[in-house]
């Protein structure tokens, strides 16, 4: 098994289209990540994120900073996350059906100078996550998933990911499991503008799998009834590397400084925390940083320096 994979049960797509926003499904994306992880299906490379069990629940503690864009510094986003509580998960396992919370008494904590999100999901939800295949499965690449910014791309390409042949949905199933169940979507038109599209374009710039449709016309006056989605590999990421994405999540220098530093001088995100606080004593804004590198990049150039990023080190010690 690829360990830059994931299985994500076909069975909970449909529970998924309760999330309201992509924090909440960050959120869930890194549970998936560390659940899987412990059986080596994704990288395990996740240290940063504790787990505790106990009783029939298991205690996660994530960073705070996992859950925000590149680039976003506002803190207060990730209260959206918290409204994930409020979302229920249908799953039997034998003769018992479970109605389960997706997560249990949220909180944000700070540990060490660092604010982190703890809360607790029951054993048979860490299960099903882990177990639960046998109406199929999906794999999907943990960095795309988490690296998406809208909770109907993210399940569209959760529907298509791997997947060689058409499948068709009627009109009315596709927008239950998108979550598109507004009035602002009866409209056909309306939901391919403001969903089908949007989600295609994103995929087609952020994954390795997009789709194409076709609207099928059917029943009574001929209107559109169902719809045939044409999964399609729409490039190959150059990195899927997931520790790669955790350790760029951790940084918070703007994301162009940091683009900058990977860039010219060849740096990892983990190579680029380490010296932060020196990259954010040479200006207040990420443009004058960006210069001041950009200077001492030159200079080691004159200087004909072996090893531009042992160069930057030590010209922010200096």
């Amino acid at each position: 098994m690829d360990t830059k994979q994931a299985i994500i049960p076909y069975a909970l797509i449909g529970a998924l289209a309760q999330i309201e926003n992509i924090f909440e499904m960050r959120l869930f994306g890194f549970v998936l990540a560390k659940a899987q992880a412990s059986l080596k299906l994704a990288n395990p490379n996740l240290n940063d994120i504790n787990l505790q069990f106990a009783l029939n629940l298991v205690q996660v503690t994530i960073p705070a900073r996992y859950l925000l864009s590149d680039g976003d510094r506002n803190y207060t986003n990730i209260r959206k996350a918290l409204t994930l509580a409020n979302k229920t998960i249908e799953y039997q396992r034998g003769e018992t059906t479970y109605h389960l919370n997706i997560i249990a008494m949220p909180e944000i904590i700070r540990q060490g100078g660092r604010l982190s999100l703890r809360f607790v999901i029951h054993n048979e939800l860490w299960h099903a996550l882990l177990n639960n295949f046998r109406q199929g499965y999906r794999l999907i690449n943990l960095p795309t998933f988490i690296r998406l910014r809208s909770t109907k791309a993210v399940l569209l390409y959760l529907l298509v990911s791997n997947q060689r042949n058409a499948i068709t949905y009627s009109l009315e199933h596709l927008r239950d499991i998108l979550g598109a169940n507004s009035k602002a979507y009866d409209r056909t038109a309306n939901f391919v503008a403001r969903v089908l599209e949007p989600s295609r374009r994103e995929l087609d710039k952020c994954a390795p799998y997009s789709f194409d449709y076709e609207l099928k016309r059917g029943g009574r006056g001929g209107g559109y009834n169902a719809i045939e989605l044409q999964p399609r590999r729409a490039w190959e990421p150059q990195s899927d590397d997931l520790s790669e994405v955790v350790e760029r999540l951790r940084v918070r220098l703007d994301a162009r400084v940091v683009d900058y530093l990977q860039t010219k001088f060849g740096m990892s995100a983990r190579e680029v925390e380490r010296l932060e606080d020196g990259i954010r004593a040479l200006a207040d804004s990420w443009s004058g940083q960006v210069e001041r590198l950009a200077n001492i990049f030159e200079a080691s150039r004159r200087a004909n320096a072996r090893n531009p990023r042992a160069y930057l080190t030590a010209s922010l010690n200096a």
